[in-house]
């Protein structure tokens, strides 16, 4: 019996019209061109690719292993970040690949920041350079001197970097004052939007300090109000909370209810374009997708 493997590629080519007024993205035209590439029919072979492997640096602009970028000042450390892997490349969503918009994904990344105030901050400075890793001169540069460089596509002007995704997140914060502990926040993942520098962490929240312990499914980072916000269940100290709460962390390792915040959010416009897009296809094309797991109707 000949057995066929198919390989589907979709491509939505799609107008949208934007109410300033009401922020309301309106669908305007919905193109979907469906390509199906199978085997050679003068040969029973089954192709067995590992897809993963295979699309591993799909739109890729390049890619780097070993990743490390440290400030010094004069004899002291004051931000390093290092990764497994650095691969810049075209921003996804669920179904879409947006061309114009570019993110940067670290693997296993490690940031260290010292602490000079008397609440966790991050060094927004140091974020923003990473926001130019995108830029034409430093993807030359970094091309240069790591010979590990992968160039997958010549270099495109014009595209913007809309976020930094990474996985495998642990940030330490390490007070000057010596006989301060440090301060240590994990997850699985972690996204930063570039406009507004707001963070998502995502699976396995922990934040580990000296007097406090917070854990959660999901925290907010906000860099306005230099805290994290926890908008569904967490723990504090071991016991269970589900009002959401905002936190300020001292550089002496406690955990401060900052009460007056009452909400923070982490909102993507690229990703409310995508949602309001397929909320308006129909079920069918929604199921042909993937997105519906079963189609409701026909």
């Amino acid at each position: 019996m000949r057995t066929i493997r198919l390989t589907w590629s979709v491509h939505v080519l799609f107008i949208l019209q934007i109410n300033c007024n009401v922020q309301n993205f309106i669908v305007i035209f919905v193109l979907l061109l469906i390509s199906c590439k199978g085997q050679d029919h003068n040969n029973d072979k089954v192709y067995t690719q590992d897809v993963s492997q295979e699309c591993k640096f799909c739109g890729s602009r390049f890619s780097t292993t070993n990743f490390t970028r440290t400030h010094i000042d004069g004899t002291l450390q004051r931000f390093k970040i290092t990764a497994n892997e650095l691969i810049l490349k075209r921003r996804k969503g669920r179904i879409i690949e947006f061309y114009d918009y570019e993110e940067l994904f670290f693997k296993n990344l490690i940031v260290e920041q010292p602490l000079n105030t008397n609440i966790v901050r991050f060094d927004t400075t140091e974020i923003n350079s990473l926001m130019k890793l995108n830029d034409d001169q430093t993807v030359n540069n970094l091309n240069t001197f790591d010979n590990q460089t992968k160039k997958n596509q010549p270099n495109t002007l014009g595209k913007k970097l809309n976020r930094i995704t990474g996985n495998g997140i642990k940030i330490n914060f390490k007070p000057y004052a010596s006989k301060n502990d440090s301060i240590v926040l994990k997850a699985n993942s972690a996204k930063i939007l570039a406009d507004s520098l707001t963070m998502q962490f995502e699976g396995n929240v922990t934040l580990d300090a000296k007097s406090c312990k917070l854990t959660s499914t999901i925290a907010i980072w906000s860099n306005t109000y230099n805290g994290l916000f926890f908008s569904e269940p967490f723990k504090f100290n071991n016991k269970t909370f589900n009002t959401p709460t905002f936190f300020q962390i001292t550089d002496t390792g406690y955990c401060k209810i900052i009460k007056n915040i009452k909400n923070v959010d982490y909102v993507d416009n690229l990703d409310i374009i995508e949602e309001q897009m397929i909320a308006s296809l129909p079920v069918t094309v929604q199921f042909l997708f993937g997105i519906l797991s079963t189609p409701t109707s026909f």
